[in-house]
Order: structure tokens, then sequence, then C-alpha cells
């Protein structure tokens, strides 16, 4: 009954090693990336838009890529 994320298989981009990327769901983009900037992270993808979704890519401060799906 709660609304999820879905999942995806893709290739890596860049020629990039294969890996795990975590999405989170947030309600708005741009202020998750102001909050993860202020904690030391960094935005890798800033807020982009690909058909149905809305998304962002980031680093947390020990060099992790994750996600965020809007919405």
């Amino acid at each position: 009954g709660q609304h999820g994320i879905d999942g995806g298989i893709g290739a890596s981009m860049g020629g990039e090693n294969p890996r795990v990327l975590v999405y989170v769901g947030v309600p708005d983009i741009n202020r998750a990336l102001d909050t993860i900037q202020g904690l030391g992270g960094r935005t890798v993808l800033p807020r982009t838009t690909m058909g149905p979704v809305t998304m962002a890519l980031f680093q947390d401060p020990e060099g992790n890529t994750m996600g965020l799906v809007e919405g």
C-alpha cells in the first residue's frame, strides 16, 4: 500500500567499474543537495529530468556515490 521507487539494471557510464547505486526518494532534490553539501558531500549530477524520472547523483564525504529521486 505504500509508494516506492522502481529498480533497474543498466550499463556503467563512461567505462566505470560496475557498482550498485542506491537511490533515495525525496520531496525536493535541490533542498536535499543543499543539505548534503552542507554536511560535506558534493553534487555529481544536479537535478535532471530523464523521461518520467527527476533525479540527481551525489557523493558523500567518503566518496560513495548515491542517487536521489524526486516525488
